[in-house]
C-alpha cells in the first residue's frame, strides 16, 4: 500500500518535500488509511501532515463521537488537527440545495478556508478506485460528455487524491493487517443518498455481470482523459473574456464544432467556480440563448446566471439589482456590491483613462445616487435628450449591467450614469472652479 500510494504521489507531483499538507479526515476506513499511509511516508518525502475534520452536524452524538476520536487520534500521533462545524441542513434549506449538495459545498469551503489561514500546499482527500468507478457511473446517469467520464483527477487545484490506484478491497486489507482503528458512518449503510444507491446496488451488481468493472471503469476514465486533455490544447482561448462583473463567451464561439462550444461554456463555467452539478441540459440551453435576443438570462446551478448580451452570453454570479438610494458626496460609497470614489482634481491631473469628470459646484443639493425609474431623462453630452434606458440601450449596455449602475438623479433628472457618460448640464467648462472625478475603486 504504502509504495503504491509513494509511486502515484512521485508519479503526479502531488506532494514535494517541505511542503503544508492537509489531509480531510473523517475517522473513516478510507481517511483513517491515508493519513497513516501519509503518516509514513513523512520522513520518505519529508512534509508536515495537518488533519482537517469537517462535523455536518447530521448524525447527533454519532457525529461526536467521530470528532472526538479524530482529535484523539492527532493527539497520540502529534498532528495538528483542525476541526470544523458546519450546518448543513440550514444550509440546503437556505439554499434549496440536497442534503449531498450542502454537505460538499460547505465542506470544500472549510477545506479553502483552512488552506488560507494554514498556509496549506494541498489538501489530500481519500478517493480510492471504486469511488472513482461510483463517480463515473453518476456521471453517466446525469447524462455527461467525455468530461464526465474522466471522473476525479489526482489533481485538482490544491486538492490531491493518492489513493485513486487503490481498490477498497486493498484498504480492507490494510487496515486489518495494521490493526487500525476507524469510526463506521451508519448513514453509509442506507440507500437514502445517491452515491449509496450507486454502491450498493449499481455497482455491485455491475460487478456480479463483468468481472473486474471497477478496474475497466478507471480505465475508461483515463483513456477519456487522455482525449480530454488534448481537445483542451486545441480550445481557441480568446473567445472566453474574464471581465470585472462575470465572464464573456464571445459570439464567434458558436461558429465552432459542438465539442468546441461545449467546452468553452464549461471552460466559463469553472472560471466562476460554479461547474458543479451543471449537467447536459444546461450546457444545450445555453447554446440556444446565443440565438435569443439581447437580455434573455437562464438561471445556473451555484448562483450563476448566463445572459445573452450584444457581446455574447455572459456568465455572471447573481448580484443585488435594486437597492437603497445613496447620499451624494466626496468620498467613497458602495452601490450593488461594487465601490467608488469621488474626488476633487488638482489643476492638471485630469486624465481621461481614469474615470469621469464633472462640475462639483453644479450638482444639486438634492441629488441622490439610486437605480433608475422609466421616466427618468437623461441630457446628453453635447445636447439632446433621452429616457435613460433608450440611452443605455443606444450605448449598447446589456440589461443585466443597466440594472445595477448608479445613477446621480434629482427628481426625474439625470446628471451622471457611473461608467458611462456625464450629462451635459454638469460638464466642466471655463467658467468651472472645481472639477471632480468618479471612478470605480
Amino acid at each position: 500500500m504504502e509504495e503504491k500510494l509513494l509511486k502515484t504521489i512521485i508519479d503526479n507531483n502531488l506532494i514535494k518535500k517541505g511542503d503544508r499538507v492537509g489531509v480531510g479526515l473523517s475517522g473513516g476506513s478510507d481517511s483513517m488509511t491515508l493519513i497513516s499511509v501519509l503518516l509514513n511516508l513523512q520522513t520518505k518525502i519529508g512534509f508536515e501532515l495537518v488533519a482537517i475534520h469537517v462535523n455536518h452536524n447530521l448524525r447527533g452524538e454519532e457525529a461526536l463521537r467521530d470528532e472526538k476520536f479524530v482529535d484523539s487520534f492527532c493527539k497520540k500521533n502529534n498532528i495538528k488537527c483542525i476541526i470544523k462545524s458546519v450546518d448543513v441542513k440550514n444550509n440546503a434549506k437556505n439554499k434549496k440545495f440536497t442534503i449531498e449538495q450542502s454537505a460538499r459545498e460547505l465542506r470544500y469551503k472549510a477545506f479553502e478556508d483552512i488552506i488560507k489561514s494554514e498556509d496549506l500546499d494541498v489538501v489530500a482527500l481519500a478517493h480510492h478506485q471504486n469511488d472513482q468507478a461510483e463517480t463515473i457511473l453518476m456521471h453517466i446517469g446525469r447524462g455527461c460528455g467525455i468530461n464526465g467520464l474522466v471522473g476525479m483527477k489526482y489533481k485538482s487545484g490544491k486538492f490531491i487524491r493518492p489513493m485513486l490506484d487503490v481498490q477498497k478491497c486493498e484498504i480492507e486489507s490494510y487496515l486489518s493487517e495494521n490493526k487500525i482503528d476507524f469510526v463506521e458512518d451508519s448513514t453509509n449503510g442506507v440507500d437514502d443518498y445517491k452515491r449509496n444507491y450507486v454502491r450498493h446496488n449499481l455497482l455491485k451488481t455491475f460487478e456480479k455481470t463483468y468481472s473486474g468493472a471497477v478496474i475497466n471503469l478507471v480505465k475508461l476514465s483515463k483513456f477519456a482523459s487522455i482525449d480530454e486533455d488534448f481537445i483542451q490544447s486545441v480550445l481557441p482561448q480568446n473567445l472566453v473574456q474574464r471581465r470585472e462583473d462575470g465572464v464573456l463567451l464571445l459570439t464567434d464561439a458558436k461558429n465552432y464544432h459542438l465539442a468546441i462550444i461545449s467546452r468553452l461554456i464549461r471552460k466559463c463555467l469553472i472560471e466562476l467556480n460554479a461547474i458543479v452539478d451543471v449537467e447536459s441540459f444546461h450546457i444545450a440551453s445555453i447554446l440556444d440563448l446565443f440565438d435569443l435576443q439581447v437580455g434573455k438570462r437562464l438561471d445556473m446551478p451555484n448562483g450563476v446566471i448566463a445572459v445573452k448580451c450584444y457581446e455574447g452570453v455572459l456568465f455572471k454570479k447573481k448580484t443585488i439589482e435594486r437597492q437603497e438610494n445613496v447620499a451624494f458626496g466626496l468620498g467613497d460609497f458602495s452601490f450593488c456590491g461594487k465601490k467608488y470614489r469621488i474626488e476633487l482634481v488638482k489643476d492638471g491631473e485630469i486624465k481621461k483613462d481614469k474615470g469621469l469628470y464633472f462640475d462639483f459646484d453644479k450638482i444639486p443639493a438634492n441629488v441622490e445616487w439610486r437605480n433608475y425609474l422609466p421616466d427618468d431623462i437623461f441630457t446628453k453630452f453635447g445636447g439632446g435628450s433621452k429616457k435613460v434606458k433608450d440611452y443605455l440601450v443606444s450605448k449598447k449596455v446589456d440589461s443585466e449591467r443597466r440594472k445595477t449602475l448608479p445613477c446621480l438623479c434629482c427628481e426625474n433628472v439625470c446628471l451622471l450614469i457611473a461608467g458611462v457618460e456625464i450629462s451635459e448640464k454638469i460638464k466642466v467648462d471655463q467658467e468651472t472652479k472645481n472639477v471632480v472625478v468618479l471612478y470605480k475603486i
